[in-house]
């Protein structure tokens, strides 16, 4: 693959509906942060440079020009070659100015997040009769479509409706709480990612994907074909729970046994989990719930057993991003080579914080997987 050879950086700003920035306000943007995760909010801080107005005046001109005026909308994107993509679509939350000494200047600090803040602003009391989780997150992201939100609600694996007789789901918090909490008994996530154009943003419900398209490989002491500036591998075998133990069954009131093998994330990114179901020194804990029927315990048991393993193995690293030629997404995939046997292959991106100035890029990221060797013999191009 070969690498670009430049980068451009777009900023776009308005109230909802945000337009490219002004050459003025460009001219003093000093850096820009990004940082991406698979299940929490994106987040972004624009660093000026700042400057009185030209005219006399007691305020500066980026503050009191409107356009970083808090809860304005801010759209920042790069483009690598002669492809673009979208990092961020949010609102501005905070500001911060520093004057750092008599000669250093005054900087001013854009800090906000992606567009699931304006899910996290007012508390409800709602109750859903008759729904099951899928259909309960669907029905709350509905009515952020006006903002250019799109969802993307998987179903679970106990997917049930409650009789009205039996539950009734409430929700007491806000939108994105909600699905949060909604999302955790199944071992799911819930993230909004911008894109494919400005302004349109898609809201995921459901499990880490093992499937999908694949970053080109992060290379690791292989000479010049290496693209990593640094890379650390961490195995955890304290971290993967077993669960097991007796559940009586709804309907026949009958107890019968439960158990987890391992994660269920298909298709399995290791040859070797973390997770032993026969060894002596594997932590296993009761399940001792006794308000669900059997396929529900079992299914909120393997998603215990599910997240514990996600993250069995993870890698911590840096790339530069005009040496590497790609941007890294999070959630997404990416192959690791040249890093040995245990610890090559394919992985999630849990996190990526991308820190851009003028003449660099790089990007700081999070690997994680279920455990060691790799499942594929050929990594992406």
């Amino acid at each position: 693959m070969t690498a670009p050879n430049n980068i451009k950086l777009e900023l776009w700003l308005g109230s909802m509906i945000a337009t490219p920035a002004s050459a003025a306000i460009m001219e003093r943007l000093d850096s820009v942060e990004v940082t991406c995760a698979d299940n929490a909010p994106r987040s972004f801080r624009l660093t000026f440079k700042m400057d009185r107005a030209a005219t006399p005046s007691a305020d500066f001109a980026l503050l009191s020009g409107g356009d970083l005026a808090p809860w304005n909308r801010v759209v920042v994107s790069v483009g690598l070659g002669s492809g673009s993509q979208i990092l961020i679509d949010g609102f501005i939350t905070q500001h911060e100015l520093s004057h750092d000494g008599p000669f250093a200047g005054t900087v001013l600090n854009v800090i906000g997040e992606d567009v699931s803040i304006l899910m996290d602003r007012v508390q409800f009391s709602l109750e859903y009769p008759q729904m099951g989780d899928s259909l309960i997150a669907l029905t709350v992201l509905a009515k952020y479509g006006l903002i250019g939100v799109v969802p993307e609600v998987l179903p679970t694996a106990a997917d049930l409706t409650p009789l009205v007789l039996e539950r009734i789901p409430q929700q007491n918090a806000t939108d994105r709480a909600y699905l949060r909490e909604l999302a955790a008994p199944h071992g799911y996530m819930f993230h909004v990612r911008p894109g494919p154009e400005p302004m349109t943003n898609i809201a995921y419900w459901g499990p880490p994907l093992n499937v999908g398209s694949v970053k080109p490989a992060l290379s690791v002491d292989l000479g010049p074909s290496t693209n990593v500036d640094r890379i650390s591998f961490r195995l955890d075998s304290l971290a993967p729970i077993q669960l097991y133990g007796m559940v009586q069954d709804n309907e026949t009131e009958i107890d019968a046994p439960l158990v987890t093998l391992g994660s269920s994330r298909m298709p399995p990114l290791s040859t070797d989990p973390a997770l032993n179901p026969i060894g002596l020194l594997q932590r296993r804990d009761l399940f001792t719930d006794p308000r669900l029927g059997y396929f529900q315990a079992l299914a909120s048991a393997q998603a215990t057993t599910d997240v514990s393993t996600d993250q069995a193995v993870t890698a911590q690293g840096e790339v530069d991003t005009l040496r590497y030629g790609a941007v890294l997404e999070a959630p997404g995939l990416v192959d690791v080579r040249g890093a040995g046997t245990s610890y090559d292959g394919r992985y999630r991106v849990k996190t990526v914080t991308h820190s851009l100035a003028r003449g660099r890029y790089q990007q700081s990221f999070t690997l994680a997987r279920e455990g060691t060797g790799s499942t594929i013999d050929r990594v992406a191009a």
